[in-house]
C-alpha cells in the first residue's frame, strides 16, 4: 500500500525538525534504519528512497546519519535476533543501534555544550 507519509511530506518534516532544533540550540544525529527483508538480501526500494531523503537532510544539516544496517552486518548478530517482527529491532538490535549512536555522537560535536 501507499506510505503513512508521502516522500514530499518526509523530506520536509526531516526539514522542519532540523530547522526547529537549531532554533532551540539542539543538535541533531540521524539514524537509517532498515527492514528485516533488506537484511534477507531484498530489494526494497521505498525503503531506499526514504532512506536517501535522511541522508541528504543529514548532510545538508552537518548531522552524523547511522547507517543501522551496516552495523547491524557487522554485528554478527543473526538477523532473526535482530528484529521483533518484519520491521521493528529486538533489543539486541536496539543495543546495537545505541552503541553505533554513541560512537557518533563521541566522534561529533554533538556532545559540546
Amino acid at each position: 500500500g501507499d506510505p503513512r507519509v508521502p516522500l514530499n511530506e518526509y523530506a520536509e518534516n526531516l526539514s522542519a525538525l532540523v530547522v526547529l532544533s537549531e532554533s532551540i540550540g539542539a543538535k541533531v544525529a540521524f539514524v537509517a534504519l532498515a527492514k528485516k527483508s533488506e537484511l534477507n538480501g531484498e530489494i526494497d526500494s521505498r525503503a531506499q528512497a526514504y532512506r536517501e531523503i535522511m541522508i541528504q537532510t543529514a548532510e545538508i544539516a552537518h548531522a552524523p546519519i547511522i547507517d543501522a544496517e551496516t552495523h547491524w552486518r557487522a554485528s554478527g548478530v543473526s538477523v532473526d535476533e535482530l528484529f521483533l517482527d518484519f520491521l521493528h529491532p529486538s533489543p539486541k538490535g536496539h543495543q546495537i543501534i545505541g552503541e553505533a549512536l554513541h560512537e557518533a555522537i563521541s566522534a561529533s560535536d554533538l556532545n559540546e555544550h
